[in-house]
């Protein structure tokens, strides 16, 4: 991911600490610097909403229940560790 990509996770990904509370940030155990991600959005959908997930190959997937969008986290790179 730090260099481009999609990342398809079946969800919940990486939510829970050690003591199976939900993480404010997600993924957490070090998924985030690994996968150069963090979660940003989460939907929950109702019965007849249709957010697709679109591949290059033209290949969607639509979600059943949540739609979570990742965003890169380019703050490593800049030396900010807020």
């Amino acid at each position: 991911m730090h260099d481009g990509g999609t990342l398809v996770a079946e969800f919940p990904f990486a939510c829970r600490d050690d003591n199976t509370w939900v993480s404010v940030r997600r993924p957490n155990h070090g998924l985030e610097d690994l996968l150069g991600c963090r979660e940003a959005e989460r939907l929950v959908l109702d019965s007849g909403m249709s957010f697709p997930a679109a591949f290059v190959s033209g290949e969607k997937i639509e979600p059943e229940r949540w739609r979570v969008a990742f965003r890169a986290d380019h703050r490593q790179e800049h030396g900010d560790l807020a």
